[in-house]
């Protein structure tokens, strides 16, 4: 089991995945995750390429529909957090600890300004945050790098009105 900082930091990755793809940082940011994901092995990375590359087809075939982008991403950034925990778990001590401090430098390189938002109409802050989805079909959905409270409200009476 990895200890909480890298499983943050594993977060922190499928996160910038897809906030990376279809953006200009992208081939870059492709580039460097194929590297780190193949540690060494030219035909590991070109496996990862590959399939960083499926991730932005993935959601960029979403972009007319919100509710559709939201889900894909949600699911890109598990598929791709799953993907770094997994590596980073089956590596040595030594070799954890250099591809941490790759990956780090990774995120570093191609971070996002403070305070950015990566889709229309999403929202990056430092503070407290309440998402809600309006019924009947809404969905809400969320990432975070730290606590968080989550919470189903109820549902009204429907003799309310």
């Amino acid at each position: 089991m990895l200890a909480e900082t890298l499983t943050a930091l594993a977060a922190a990755g499928g996160a910038a995945v897809v906030q990376a793809a279809g953006t200009d940082a992208w081939s870059g940011f492709r580039q460097g995750m194929a590297r780190l994901i193949g540690q060494g092995d030219p035909e590991r990375e070109r496996d990862a390429a590959r399939q960083l590359e499926r991730t932005a087809a993935l959601l960029a075939a979403e972009q007319g529909d919100d509710q559709a982008r939201m889900l894909r991403q949600v699911e890109q950034n598990g598929v791709w957090r799953g993907r770094l925990e997994s590596l980073l778990e089956t590596l040595d001590d030594a070799r954890r600890r250099q591809a941490a401090a790759d990956l780090r430098a990774l995120l570093q390189t191609h971070a996002e300004p403070a305070g950015g938002a990566s889709a229309p109409g999403g929202v990056a802050a430092n503070r407290d945050v309440t998402i809600r989805a309006e019924a009947p079909n809404g969905v809400a959905t969320g990432l975070n790098y730290g606590g968080f409270v989550f919470s189903v409200p109820q549902l009204p009476d429907p003799h309310q009105g």
